[in-house]
């Protein structure tokens, strides 16, 4: 860090800032590259508005040997649903969204196929049958967004929606898109870890739902804003939503078996809520995990806010050990105990 302050950490795993009580947060974190093999990571945490981890540590390029500091970006893939999730419930706040209302009325052409009478919140909780594009289209064309979104609204539902929810992976980011209006994500440049998503085309994109490109410091400043006040350059920012739009954002919208994933998951507006499945905490908490392990959530009664972002993707769908620890660690020093870590 530039600039040295009480709670600055250099050395050893981790550089960064812990607010005093927080170091057991900077040990978990630490433990984390010798226990569960982390390469390159960082982990941010507001409570109460107030900034009180701040850390990074490891290795961005392992061929290059390049560090991890405090400006690396990183692809946080299915995290980025959570930032959609945001755009979509402050409109709803706003009074130019109504989840409530058919798909069709924003986007006429969604109501072929049988789904005409499809509400957004459908969309929003995974439960439209539409988990996945029946089409054949090049890389190209679905990353040209029109293509892909036309294919969507003329296809028919894999279940009948409203029955059932199942993991829309990456068609949430067209479904929802659409109807709020194409959120801008991806940032050319960037490296990754996986696959596909190294090709510069494919992060410059507009994927909502997959290739979001930022830190931990800024998810957990942004899930903060979500739920209160925090300061922005001396300026207060938040909270975003509404005591009424966060009790109707976290409300359940689909729970039980998932089509998809074939565990036991849990939605509200767009985000992940609290569960087994999704530990964020306690038992109100939202947010939303991303392949591999990152994660960004908020829980509005504990005032805690989270974000963490790795390079190392590990193969679990849940219960990352890497994020339950931090976890635990953060509760453990504010004194209150996690409903689901």
């Amino acid at each position: 860090m530039t600039n040295v302050v009480e709670g600055s950490v250099e050395g050893g795993k981790a550089s960064g800032y812990v607010a005093p009580g927080f170091e057991g947060v900077r040990a978990a974190f630490e433990d984390n590259f010798v226990t569960h093999g982390e390469v390159g990571a960082a982990v941010a945490v507001y409570v109460e508005g107030r900034k009180v981890v701040d850390l990074w540590g490891g290795t961005a390029d392992d061929q290059a040997g390049t560090p991890y500091t405090e400006d690396t970006l990183q692809l946080v893939f299915s995290t980025t649903k959570g930032i959609t999730a945001l755009c979509a419930n402050v409109l709803a706040q706003r009074g130019l969204l109504d989840v409530d209302a058919p798909v069709a009325e924003y986007w006429p052409e969604f109501a072929a196929a049988g789904k005409a009478d499809v509400p957004v919140k459908w969309l929003l909780s995974h439960q439209v049958g539409l988990p996945y594009v029946d089409a054949d289209l090049s890389l190209e064309q679905v990353l040209a967004w029109d293509p892909v979104v036309e294919a969507l609204a003329a296809q028919a539902p894999l279940w009948e929606p409203g029955t059932g929810h199942g993991y829309h992976a990456v068609t949430y980011g067209w479904l929802v898109g659409e109807v709020i209006g194409r959120p801008h994500l991806g940032v050319p440049g960037l490296l990754s870890q996986e696959g596909m998503f190294n090709r510069p085309e494919v992060r410059a994109a507009e994927l909502p739902a997959a290739n979001g490109v930022t830190n931990a410091r800024s998810l957990a400043k942004l899930f903060a804003a979500t739920i209160g006040e925090v300061d922005q350059d001396g300026t207060a920012v938040g909270p975003l939503l509404t005591p009424e739009q966060t009790a109707a954002a976290i409300a359940v919208q689909s729970s039980g078996p998932d089509k998809v994933l074939m565990f036991e998951t849990v939605f509200g507006l767009g985000y992940m809520l609290s569960s087994p499945f999704s530990p964020y905490g306690g038992a109100r908490g939202f947010g939303h995990s991303g392949a591999g392990g990152s994660m960004a959530f908020a829980d509005p009664d504990a005032g805690v806010a989270f974000g963490y972002v790795m390079n190392r993707m590990l193969a679990n769908l849940a219960g990352d050990p890497r994020t339950t620890g931090l976890v635990r660690a953060v509760y453990d020093t504010i004194g209150v105990t996690p409903t689901f870590v």
